[in-house]
């Protein structure tokens, strides 16, 4: 590109023609650097929210489990359950469950002359207002259930201890059906994880 020698001196006419040209021009408010500083500091920086919520297992993948060493079994109440390849095949206790609301238990504890003692509730972390709890137990002799229910006047915890006899001598199991739940005063329904306990009749 070939160097200018000397500058080019703008007439007025030249300015005016130029301005034309261009159209009408906005004047240039005053306070412009300090509306650029507010602009360019007014974006607020986002922020993470971290929500947890409790997991489950909801089923098994026996060709996963196969291919890692583990085999899939089924309780006497047709529960699926993962365990080492070569290890008993007896349900795992799962006493205590947790999540968003509270917790539930089941403990099952064979206390000879062929009974055991039962202990199952619930923790909520909101007050309750009713509640309906149900169980099951399987022993050799048959599959039984237990239910409760009723008004809990704001209470955050309930519990039953029972003691059952005459049950069949051998391996047994105790769980909370999945339709057991509290009503909590805020409206919330929190239901059981469904807990579960094995032990030895004896």
């Amino acid at each position: 590109m070939r160097k200018l020698s000397r500058p080019i001196a703008v007439t007025g006419a030249v300015f005016g023609a130029v301005m034309a040209l261009i159209g009408t021009t906005q004047a240039v408010p005053a306070n412009a650097s300090s509306v650029h500083a507010r602009a360019a500091a007014s974006p607020s920086s986002p922020r993470t929210v971290r929500i947890t919520v409790p997991m489950r297992i909801i089923g098994f993948d026996a060709a996963v489990a196969k291919a890692h060493g583990y085999v899939i079994h089924t309780d006497s109440h047709g529960r699926a359950y993962s365990v080492k390849a070569g290890t008993a095949s007896a349900a795992t206790p799962n006493n205590r469950v947790y999540g968003n609301c509270g917790s539930s238990y089941i403990f099952e504890t064979a206390v000879g002359n062929h009974a055991v003692d039962i202990q199952t509730g619930f923790d909520v972390s909101t007050p309750a207002v009713i509640f309906y709890w149900k169980y099951w137990m399987a022993d050799g002799g048959g599959t039984s259930s237990h239910d409760f229910g009723g008004g809990l006047l704001r209470r955050t915890h309930w519990g039953d201890d029972s003691r059952w006899g005459a049950l069949t001598p051998g391996p047994a199991d105790s769980w909370v059906d999945s339709s057991s739940d509290a009503i909590l005063e805020n409206g919330d329904v929190c239901s059981t994880a469904g807990p579960s306990d094995v032990t030895i009749i004896y």
